[in-house]
């Protein structure tokens, strides 16, 4: 997770930080960076993994209510500080877009990393992206050219929206990871649902292997793009 306080500006809102970065105001602040990282954390286990572990009532497009969320975080020791503002300040402020905020409905979700059944048939279309990344490992990588991408752990395959963070992601596993391009635009156009779930992350339950392509090594792309 992300290491920043979590401050509300008077004139732009919330914001991750010392300072609004709009206006360079100094605000109130709401969460020190380990308080918004622990608290981002008991969001995303509730909202991505085990909604029934915290007596959450979700709906099938993984909405709960943030009052609801709220109270069952609450609950825990050392939270009893958390209340809806919190909640909303650590979605609307995430750097890599974690979470979908309904604030008409008070409703709140996991935008992806899902473990558990969610019908994403209301996320929008991945349209307007032409290609996309995937970082493969070693290990997997002859298995995705010949069968393509699909989920193993999480319930959807997570595709990089920009490939400087599809590199980053796939630091996270191994030290050089083989980078991979999916042509999205034909793979849409030939019926593939991909679903845009933040700016950054695009969604699919597979990608056959007719759409995937390898661009290469992750430190030799690097290379050619200084």
């Amino acid at each position: 997770m992300d290491s920043e306080p979590i401050g509300v500006c008077t004139y732009h809102g919330f914001y991750r930080g010392e300072r609004c970065p709009q206006c360079g105001r100094v605000g109130i602040q709401l969460m020190n960076a380990d308080e918004a990282n622990k608290l981002s954390r008991k969001m995303a286990a509730a909202l991505r993994h085990s909604p029934e572990k915290f007596n959450l009532e979700m709906d099938k497009h993984g909405w709960v209510k943030i009052s609801e969320l709220s109270k069952a975080i609450r609950r825990l020791r050392g939270f009893r500080w958390v209340r809806p503002t919190h909640i909303l300040a650590v979605a609307l402020t995430d750097p890599k877009g974690r979470y979908h905020v309904d604030s008409d409905r008070g409703l709140i979700r996991a935008s992806y990393g899902h473990t558990i059944d969610v019908d994403i048939s209301d996320y929008p279309d991945a349209t307007e992206y032409e290609v996309l990344y995937y970082p493969a490992t070693e290990e997997e990588f002859d298995i995705i050219l010949a069968h393509g991408l699909k989920p193993s752990e999480r319930k959807f395959i997570h595709l990089s929206t920009q490939l400087e963070q599809a590199i980053s992601a796939g630091r996270v596993h191994t030290d050089d990871p083989i980078i991979l391009s999916i042509d999205a635009k034909r793979a849409i156009g030939d019926g593939i649902i991909i679903k845009k779930a933040s700016p950054y992350i695009c969604i699919a339950k597979e990608i056959p292997s007719q759409y995937i392509f390898v661009l290469g090594r992750a430190s030799k792309i690097e290379r050619a793009l200084k």
